[in-house]
């Protein structure tokens, strides 16, 4: 609870010190994995939402967003059947930008995501584990965004997971996310 109450917090702080304010929507790749999986891979997922951007001085900007989010692991069991972990996720990024020359901008900020399902086996058939997972994930997000034009921009991130994924497992099963996104600020 403490985790929103900040993260709310810093929102507002950020509206009331912006300079200007733009809307707008992003969608992307994502290139999934949780840590100390035994013969797990990169599991491809998605992310679709909505950003806005606020200015604060010339370089510096805050950028919220809510995002609609893919992630898991890619396991291939001892029979090489398939048995990924597909997790969904309503993902809060809270990201503080530097732009460092012309449109070119580095990234950092902290995420909260909300687990909305979670699903572990093939397409045909898959079991629901969201019992076993836990409700909440949050972590860091690092990475860089070129803006194309005042509107279109490109952006690379890694999301390292500082949580527990699972509800009751004695090892260290984090998130890590490459995301790969397309913008559009009006």
């Amino acid at each position: 609870m403490k985790k929103i109450v900040v993260f709310l917090s810093c929102f507002i702080l950020g509206n009331l010190m912006a300079q200007s304010i733009k809307f707008g929507v992003k969608a992307g790749l994502n290139l999934a994995n949780l840590t100390n999986i035994e013969n797990s891979g990169i599991k491809k997922g998605f992310h679709l939402g909505g950003v806005s951007e606020f200015e604060v001085n010339d370089r510096f900007y805050v950028q919220p967003e809510l995002l609609f989010s893919v992630h898991g692991t890619k396991i291939i069991d001892n029979d090489n059947k398939d048995n990924s972990i597909r997790l969904v996720y309503v993902t809060i990024p809270f990201m503080m930008k530097y732009y460092i020359k012309g449109g070119l901008c580095a990234e950092a900020g902290p995420y909260v995501s909300f687990n909305l399902s979670s699903y572990q086996g093939r397409n045909d058939y898959a079991k629901d584990i969201s019992e076993d997972i836990a409700g909440l994930d949050y972590g860091i997000g690092l990475g860089l965004n070129y803006m194309l034009s005042n509107t279109l921009n490109f952006g690379l991130r890694y999301n390292l997971g500082i949580s527990q994924v699972f509800v009751d497992n004695d090892k260290s099963i984090r998130n890590g996310v490459f995301c790969i996104s397309v913008g559009w600020l009006l």
